[in-house]
């Protein structure tokens, strides 16, 4: 699995304006894109994706700017991702001829979809808060 640059844009803009929070400061898209080196147009897109998704607002006018819509303890890499990302495995590239996966017999489609499950799991497991405050300690990952 890969993970695309605009989901690992997608992660900073909003652990930016997580670690950002406390002080409640709105950031202009020029701001955020500069700080955490998007390309522009990328970056305009993202934005607008996050809000539309209800991760980030936006105002405009005198005050405006970007912030995160609500708490930071209750947005995770999952609720981002999925904003960002096409995240299923319902479709197969072999006929139904050789393959099972509509009545749950295929032993791969079986398998990668129980791993799917997992995977999406932790990352609906790891909040911003929980990346903002191994950002302040230096802390690393569990594993």
């Amino acid at each position: 699995m890969k993970i695309t640059k605009e989901t690992d844009y997608a992660f900073r803009i909003v652990l930016f304006l997580s670690m950002n929070q406390e002080n409640n400061k709105r950031f202009s898209g020029d701001e955020l894109v500069e700080i955490n080196e998007i390309p522009k147009n990328l970056g305009k897109r993202i934005l607008t994706r996050l809000v539309d998704g209800k991760i980030i607002n936006s105002k405009k006018g005198i005050g405006g700017g970007f912030c995160l819509e609500r708490k930071r303890k209750d947005i995770t890499l999952f609720d981002v991702m999925n904003i960002i990302e096409v995240m299923d495995f319902k479709d197969c590239v072999a006929t139904n001829k050789i393959c099972n996966f509509k009545s749950g017999k295929c032993a791969i489609h079986t398998t990668m979809e129980r791993i799917r499950k997992i995977l999406f799991k932790e990352f609906a497991a790891v909040t911003f808060e929980d990346l903002v405050n191994m950002e302040n300690c230096s802390c690393k990952p569990k594993k």
